[in-house]
């Protein structure tokens, strides 16, 4: 059977209102009268598609994010030995600081991940900061999400919940899952879980004003100033009505 993706988890929340309800069940009116209301899997897949989008510009700064019984999204901080400049001339290897980006799996999910091994080598060779990175988090936040797909964020909120709840439902029941979140691709095989970041995201993660220093002009995403703009003006302002 072929793992699940992003479509047939939002097909799984829609098939099942009684064990995932709230509005996201049926088809919401957008935030602007320029936009007319989507069908309730379009308006699930836009969502998704604008979370992966706040998550991307969050770690993009150097900040890492928690999503409730999911997992994190942060930064590790290590050494790594560099082969000697001239090694005929017995020059000994070097050593630099790297920034890495990780996913560090929730309790809740966890305890689903029967066969999953913690990997003990992210807890060694770090130095000002680690895996478990206390500083700079945030919370998945529902009300930029909604900024950035025009609808409401009580929709926003029970929408994104569901489908997290689903994914663990789904991984208790023996599901594999493949779940592109455009930044990085979290993979669930035989209760597993493996995340892959894009090469874009480690290398903007070198280059972090949070972390490492100025924003390199090549790694800015050009395509989500708009939207970014958008989370911004969002971030303070008052509850969408309902």
């Amino acid at each position: 059977m072929p793992p699940v993706q992003v479509r047939g988890l939002v097909e799984h929340v829609l098939r099942l209102p009684l064990q995932y309800p709230g509005p996201h069940q049926e088809s919401q009116g957008r935030v602007t009268e320029e936009l007319a209301p989507t069908d309730p899997t379009r308006q699930l897949l836009l969502i998704w598609d604008a979370m992966c989008d706040f998550l991307s510009e969050k770690l993009q700064q150097g900040k890492g994010v928690t999503i409730k019984d999911f997992g994190s999204f942060l930064f590790e901080r290590r050494i790594e030995v560099t082969p000697p400049k001239i090694p005929e001339l017995g020059h000994a290897a070097g050593e630099k600081e790297v920034v890495i980006p990780r996913f560090v799996v929730a309790d809740t999910l966890m305890k689903e991940l029967t066969r999953q091994h913690p990997k003990e080598d992210i807890r060694r060779q770090h130095i000002s900061g680690s895996i478990y990175q206390t500083k700079r988090m945030t919370a998945l936040n529902p009300v930029p999400i909604a900024a950035g797909c025009y609808m409401r964020r009580d929709l926003v909120a029970s929408a994104v919940t569901s489908m997290f709840r689903a994914i663990i439902d789904l991984v208790r029941t023996n599901y594999d899952l493949e779940l592109n979140m455009k930044f990085a691709t979290i993979r669930i095989k035989d209760r597993t879980l493996t995340c892959n970041f894009c090469k874009g995201l480690q290398l903007a993660a070198q280059v972090s004003a949070c972390l490492c220093g100025p924003y390199a002009p090549s790694f800015v995403n050009v395509r989500s100033g708009s939207w970014f703009q958008r989370c911004q003006a969002a971030r303070d302002a008052p509850p969408f009505a309902t």
